[in-house]
């Protein structure tokens, strides 16, 4: 229960001088890569802060190809639920009154099977999502771009990010 209570403490959101834009790559339409945090989507510009070089950048819309966003790895914490789901299953499951060996090895594969399962949805859940900027029509770029506005630190592109002074 506490680690449930952990986890949903940590996906409240935070106020927004605290919150963070979320990673990505940037793949410039001459074949060059940018990589940084994703402070604001403009309506002519995406803005992103390169930690590297402790600098933000303004990249023309017209110049992105494609946007590629980071996440997190969660393989490691869906395994540890599966293995937490598959133990309480061992414990429902698993009568010592009648200790066979063959009880004893089913309930042992729905444990390893139960964490496997946890340890394969939370790597799926990490899977970066691709943005295509490039190649569509004006009504695909434009939906695209709201689906990267989810990931930006500043989430209507109306208020003005200093790009100078970004916290790192």
């Amino acid at each position: 229960m506490l680690l449930v209570f952990v986890i949903s403490l940590a996906s409240l959101p935070l106020s927004a001088g605290e919150r963070r834009g979320s990673d990505v790559v940037v793949t410039l339409t001459d074949g060059s890569k940018i990589k940084g945090e994703l402070l604001a989507v403009k309506t002519d510009a995406l803005q992103v802060f390169d930690r590297a070089a402790h600098q933000g950048k303004s990249i023309d819309l017209g110049q992105v190809a494609n946007v590629k966003v980071l996440k997190t790895f969660w393989g490691l914490t869906g395994m540890v639920f599966g293995f937490g789901l598959g133990t309480g299953i061992f414990k429902l499951t698993y009568d010592d009154s009648k200790c066979c060996g063959d009880q004893m090895g089913s309930s042992l594969i729905i444990l390893a099977i139960c964490t496997l399962a946890g340890g394969i949805f939370g790597a799926l859940k990490s899977v970066p999502t691709q943005i295509t900027l490039t190649g569509g029509s004006y009504q695909p770029t434009q939906q695209n771009l709201e689906k990267l506005k989810r990931y930006a630190r500043e989430k209507d592109g109306t208020k003005p990010v200093d790009l100078e002074n970004a916290p790192i």
